[in-house]
């Protein structure tokens, strides 16, 4: 993945722990996704119809926000700046998948791109961050790594519900009835030698599995 911090800053670190600058780019990375969700939500609730579901978008992007600051606090406990590039470009292209499917108001692309995807990768990355990382900032990427996970079961129950209003055109269709699945969400641009596309192996199919094991034994 491009690294978010600049491998040739001129500040002089003096005093600080051997792994700290690391930790830095862990942190660096955690807090650009943060930041990068907030402003996917913020997106969202402006596609939004019903008032409950705007308040909700919104105050899903105040929650990121606030693991962004999370991360950050833990970078100055550690004697480091957090750095964030939201247009780096592994977050560049998801940003831009997610606005493809704003534009096109598929609230459901949306929630595949966000809630599923990406909120999937930092369950997982946080959950193994949380087992090594030093002191409080293993308890907050633990913490913040469960708080995204309910995210992921939010979404997962809204595509419950579409595929129960219809299975055989959900299936066939891979996303439900608001829209057919998107080969280009992540852009058509082969990736690079030492370019870590860490989203790319989500496949339609898989979701549509994880749809089938999870769901109501009357959703067939």
């Amino acid at each position: 993945m491009q690294p978010v911090t600049d491998l040739n800053c001129t500040t002089q670190y003096t005093s600080l722990s051997p792994t700290a600058l690391i930790w830095q780019d862990v942190l660096a990375q955690a807090m650009t996704g943060e930041l990068m969700a907030a402003m996917n939500y913020t997106s969202l609730s402006e596609i939004c119809d019903d008032p409950a579901e705007v308040a909700d978008a919104l105050e899903h992007a105040a929650g990121e926000k606030a693991h962004a600051a999370a991360f950050a606090a833990e970078g100055l406990k550690i004697g480091v700046d957090v750095p964030n590039n939201v247009n780096a470009r592994h977050w560049r292209r998801l940003r831009e998948a997610f606005l493809r499917c704003i534009s096109e108001r598929d609230f459901i692309g949306c929630l595949i791109v966000q809630e599923v995807m990406l909120e999937s990768f930092a369950v997982a990355s946080y959950a193994r961050v949380g087992k090594v990382a030093p002191g409080s900032m293993g308890k907050v990427f633990t913490a913040i790594a469960a708080e995204e996970e309910e995210h992921v079961e939010h979404a997962l129950a809204i595509l419950r519900g579409e595929r129960a209003l219809d299975p055989r055109r959900f299936d066939f269709l891979g996303l439900g009835a608001r829209g057919a699945p998107r080969a280009d969400w992540l852009g058509s641009e082969p990736a690079e030698a030492g370019d870590d596309v860490l989203v790319a192996t989500v496949s339609v199919e898989d979701l549509k599995l994880t749809l089938r094991k999870t769901a109501n034994s009357s959703i067939e």
